[in-house]
């Protein structure tokens, strides 16, 4: 207790002293407070310096590496901010460097579509063209096929009607010649009937041989154009039958050549 209350401050001696003989407490419990309190202080004395010392410390540490940055030279300083700029533009020179890949790799995607619907836009324009062409090129084959077989036809008509044109040339000759014999037969035999009826008429006894001698000449004469009147229509019923016959003859040919 005297060691304590020795470090203890004057004016808590002096109050302590007032205290104890004013009331007069039990020296022992007095002595206990004392001590309680004198190591309350001193634990708080010790604490209060340790933290007085850590933040000397800090001051200390924060001053010191001032003054050794101070103490440094400009040109380490200086090598330091030169350092960290150029770390800085290192940093902003690859950022660059990737935005520009970045950008040339999507530019190309961009070129790279782009050229591959162009390839398929002009693909198609091609394909489109060819298939018009192929398709125009067979409209000119038809219609050639077309024209080839209508001027076919025209030139196997054409033969056709000159070959009945020429068979009825010559029939019409023919007849002609066949009607002139005729006609000079029937002329021929109309002078002999005049002539013989010149004759009869002389020597006839009667008009009924004469009348009788006038129908049988009228008979002749009916019969000679009766016969050339039924070769007229023979000729041409036939004309007619072989125009058929060649017209369907035409009409097959021209089936057979569109078919094939």
């Amino acid at each position: 207790s005297s060691h304590f209350g020795s470090r203890l401050p004057k004016p808590l001696l002096y109050y302590g002293t007032f205290r104890l003989a004013a009331f007069q407490p039990d020296p022992l419990l007095v002595q206990a407070r004392m001590q309680r309190i004198a190591a309350l202080a001193v634990i708080a004395l010790g604490l209060t310096t340790q933290t007085l010392a850590v933040l000397l410390w800090r001051e200390d540490s924060k001053a010191a590496s001032l003054a050794e940055d101070a103490a440094k030279p400009d040109d380490a300083r200086e090598r330091q901010a030169q350092a960290a700029k150029n770390r800085v533009k290192v940093q902003a020179d690859s950022d660059a460097k990737l935005r520009v890949m970045i950008q040339a790799q999507r530019k190309a995607e961009i070129e790279r579509e782009a050229g591959q619907r162009a390839a398929a836009a002009e693909e198609a324009t091609r394909a489109k063209r060819e298939a018009e062409q192929k398709l125009h090129l067979q409209v000119l084959a038809d219609r050639k096929a077309e024209r080839d077989v209508v001027l076919m036809k025209k030139r196997e008509q054409d033969a056709a009607n000159r070959v009945i044109e020429k068979e009825q040339e010559q029939k019409e000759k023919v007849k002609l010649e066949a009607i002139r014999k005729r006609a000079e037969r029937v002329h021929a035999d109309e002078k002999r009937s005049h002539m013989g009826e010149r004759l009869s008429v002389s020597e006839a006894d009667t008009p009924e041989e004469l009348l009788k001698k006038e129908k049988k000449q009228e008979k002749a004469a009916r019969q000679v154009r009766y016969a050339a009147l039924g070769e007229r229509k023979q000729n041409e019923q036939n004309i007619r039958r072989r125009k058929e016959a060649v017209t369907q003859l035409v009409a097959e040919k021209a089936g057979k050549a569109k078919v094939a």
